[in-house]
């Protein structure tokens, strides 16, 4: 009985000791164009690393993102979809690095700033401009929406300019948007 105890415990001392070290880099969710969050940023950061995205990193799946992301498909030989899989976050977190702490911290702080590879961190930052004392206001909305609007704004203008102009060409629609 002695013997399974401190077999257990030496079990447990080694568990603690020596944890497993497998970090995930990103969720198992596919990212794809329009989304946003930690994934996007990450995906972003490590696109830059590497030299194929060279836009602000907002958290933000833009038309930039995308084809970034499909330049990164192209030349590590991977299907050409603009789709992060999991054999596309696979192939970029061993191709790059992702300073997680700096960039936060960066994007918290509301810097100017870059995660190029082979350039040193404190190179890369461009502090903004403001005093010791004041507090910016948390962010709202996704920085893809118009300023003065919310996300469910956006959402109602789409859903009057469908049920109006359904069926209309393109600039039909562009149209009865102007008149809402």
């Amino acid at each position: 009985m002695a013997r399974k105890w401190v077999l257990f415990i030496a079990l447990a001392v080694w568990t603690c000791i020596y944890p497993s070290g497998h970090a995930f880099a990103f969720s198992p969710q596919v990212i794809q164009r329009g989304a946003v969050g930690d994934d996007v940023i990450e995906l972003q950061a490590r696109l830059q690393y590497l030299g194929f995205y060279n836009g602000k990193i907002d958290g933000v799946f833009g038309w930039r993102t995308y084809w970034a992301l499909r330049n990164f498909q192209y030349e590590y030989g991977l299907p050409v979809d603009g789709l992060a899989g999991s054999e596309t976050k696979r192939k970029l977190v061993n191709a790059s690095k992702y300073y997680e702490q700096f960039v936060k911290e960066q994007i918290r702080q509301g810097n100017d700033f870059t995660h190029y590879g082979g350039i040193p961190l404190s190179q890369q930052v461009k502090k903004r401009g403001s005093s010791a004392g004041s507090v910016r206001a948390a962010k709202t909305t996704a920085s893809n929406v118009p300023k003065g609007f919310s996300q469910n704004d956006i959402r109602l203008m789409a859903n009057a300019v469908y049920g109006e102009a359904r069926g209309e060409p393109y600039i039909g629609q562009v149209a009865v948007a102007a008149v809402i």
